[in-house]
C-alpha cells in the first residue's frame, strides 16, 4: 500500500510540475518553441546586463536565422507558402517576434532604442511562447 502511495505521489508530483506553464503553446513546432526559448534567454541577459547589446544583437541575429530556415521548412513540410491553418501556425508569431528583437536590441545598441521597447519586444516574444 506504501508502494502504491508513493508511485501515486510521484505521479501527481510530476503532473503538476508539468501544468506549471512549461509546455509549448499548441499550433508550435518543437524547433521554433527551442529557438524561442533560446532568444527570450539572451533578451533577458541583455535586460540584466549580463551580455552586451553587440553580443546580444549576435546571437538574436542567428537566431532569427534560424527561425527562418525553420518556417521555410515547415512551410515546404506542409506543402504550402504559409503555416496559416496548420498544426504549426504559431510558428510565424514566433518567428516574427524574434526578427523585432533583433532588430530592437540592435537598435538599443546603437542608441537608436528604448530599453522599454526592448523588453516590450521581449514580453511579445514571451507571450507567443506561453511565458
Amino acid at each position: 500500500m506504501k508502494k502504491a502511495l508513493s508511485i501515486f505521489g510521484a505521479i501527481l508530483l510530476l503532473v503538476s510540475l508539468s501544468a506549471c506553464g512549461n509546455s509549448k503553446p499548441n499550433k508550435t513546432s518543437d524547433a521554433m518553441y527551442q529557438i524561442g526559448l533560446n532568444a527570450l534567454q539572451t533578451a533577458d541577459d541583455y535586460i540584466e546586463g549580463k551580455i552586451t547589446g553587440d553580443e546580444a544583437a549576435e546571437r538574436l541575429h542567428e537566431y532569427s536565422e534560424q527561425a527562418n530556415t525553420q518556417y521555410k521548412k515547415d512551410c515546404e513540410d506542409a506543402g504550402k507558402d504559409t503555416l496559416a491553418g496548420t498544426d504549426f501556425s504559431n510558428d510565424y508569431s514566433i518567428n516574427h517576434s524574434i526578427s523585432m528583437l533583433q532588430f530592437s536590441i540592435s537598435s538599443s545598441s546603437m542608441g537608436g532604442a528604448a530599453m522599454s521597447e526592448v523588453r516590450e519586444k521581449r514580453d511579445s516574444l514571451a507571450e507567443r511562447l506561453g511565458k
